[in-house]
């Protein structure tokens, strides 16, 4: 976690255009800024590799679906 008195990091990605277009979804989904949704993706992602590192699973149940699935990361 980012110390209070700490500037933020400014730094520059380039994005593939299919993630251009996922950023615009979750930005239009949630109404977060480009800002925000990058950062909570990053914060995400972090825990997700960390449980996988440790040797755990992730499970989703998608709307509909009777019985969860291993979460895939595309």
């Amino acid at each position: 976690m980012a110390s209070a008195n700490k500037p933020p990091l400014r730094t520059t990605v380039n994005l593939t255009n299919r993630t251009v277009e996922a950023l615009e979804s979750v930005t239009r989904l949630t109404d977060y800024s480009r800002t925000d949704v990058i950062n909570r993706s990053v914060q995400i992602y972090a825990y997700l590799e960390g449980i996988w590192r440790d040797g755990g699973d992730v499970w989703v149940q998608e709307p509909g679906e009777e019985h969860p699935s291993k979460l895939k990361v595309l």
